[in-house]
């Protein structure tokens, strides 16, 4: 469990800039650290980046300091992997509180990934010669790869090991052109896939000629029925299911449909074998350029097949004083499966 400090404003301000400079009047506010006024804040110190504090201090002492510093609304991340993308990077990052209740699960990446993005259809590493010349089309017109540019990244540890935790991996996808159905996603996009389905089951999805370059058996698998009680309202399957994924599971009264044209960002739900196996925000370059700030709520099942945490919203930030962006499911609420009597892990 996680300690967190109250602190001095003294102490706060030499923290944070290293006893160098000010910071900023952050005012008279030691009767409010005694009365209780307090907020969770992650410090992080002007001349040591790399340093993050957990620490409580008043909302406007919290404020002044994230827009001095590169602190932000605590608690502390815990951090996962990281993989290269565009001029940066992607790290996954979880949010627990002190009762190890999770806060948020996403990944966080700095401006320049955003900049000099692959410009090919996909990486290559999902393919079938499905015209069988002999020759693997990787463009919009042969279309013979999927997948986009994917990134495979665990999440942190603390995530990993929660018994409660349904997600434990991400798969992120870089579309350069998208992908189907044309007209409705053919825009430049990410896939932020929070996989609850293990990788090894992921990797076995096969390439073959069926649906989204599935293997057709493997489409069978992808595409069986899921309780109704566990479908998210207002979601069907339209059998776009794809190699080294599983079914998605669309909303087709979401914006992209009604509207032509109007994808920005929206929420897709994956399947395998009759269960849930992922929560998916789908994002595109264009929108992470107007340094969003928003939080969606998440159309939801009546029950959940598996005990744990589930969010219930999905959230999408630029963070000016770190010049970076941050993907995540939020407001976490435990889900007892039917009949299971389950209860959060003490």
């Amino acid at each position: 469990m996680r300690t967190m400090r109250v602190v001095s404003m003294g102490f706060v301000v030499a923290l944070a800039v290293g006893c160098a400079a000010d910071v900023g009047d952050v005012g008279s506010s030691e009767g409010e650290l005694r009365r209780g006024r307090l907020v969770d804040l992650c410090l992080v110190p002007r001349r040591n980046l790399d340093r993050e504090i957990d620490i409580r201090v008043p909302q406007r002492v919290a404020d002044r300091l994230i827009a001095r510093t590169a602190s932000y609304p605590g608690p502390c991340y815990a951090y996962g992997d990281a993989g290269d993308r565009g001029d940066g990077y992607f790290q996954t990052y979880a949010q627990y509180d002190d009762a190890g209740v999770p806060l948020a699960v996403g990944v966080s990446f700095p401006a320049s990934t955003l900049q000099n993005l692959p410009t090919a259809m996909t990486d290559g590493n999902h393919c079938y010669d499905v015209n069988g010349d002999g020759v693997i089309q990787n463009d919009m017109m042969g279309m013979e790869c999927m997948g986009g540019h994917e990134s495979v990244l665990f999440l942190p540890d603390v995530a990993v090991d929660d018994p409660d935790m349904p997600f434990e991996w991400m798969l992120i996808n870089w579309n350069t052109h998208g992908h189907p159905p044309a007209d409705v996603y053919t825009y430049p996009h990410f896939d932020f896939h929070f996989y609850s389905l293990d990788l090894a089951t992921r990797n076995s999805i096969d390439a073959g000629p069926c649906s989204l370059l599935i293997d057709c058996a493997d489409y069978d698998v992808a595409t069986r029925p899921i309780p109704p009680q566990f479908m998210p309202v207002d979601y069907q399957s339209v059998g776009a299911a794809e190699v080294a994924m599983g079914d998605h599971l669309i909303d087709l009264g979401g914006h992209e449909f009604t509207d032509p044209g109007s994808f920005d960002h929206t929420w897709i739900y994956g399947a395998w074998d009759g269960s849930i196996a992922f929560y998916e925000p789908m994002i595109t370059r264009q929108y992470l350029l107007t340094e969003p700030d928003l939080c969606v709520p998440l159309k939801l099942p009546a029950e959940w097949e598996t005990s744990g945490y589930y969010p219930l919203e999905y959230c999408m930030r630029y963070r000016p004083n770190r010049d970076d962006y941050t993907i995540s499911m939020e407001s976490f609420v435990y889900r007892a499966a039917p009949g299971s009597g389950d209860a959060p892990t003490p």
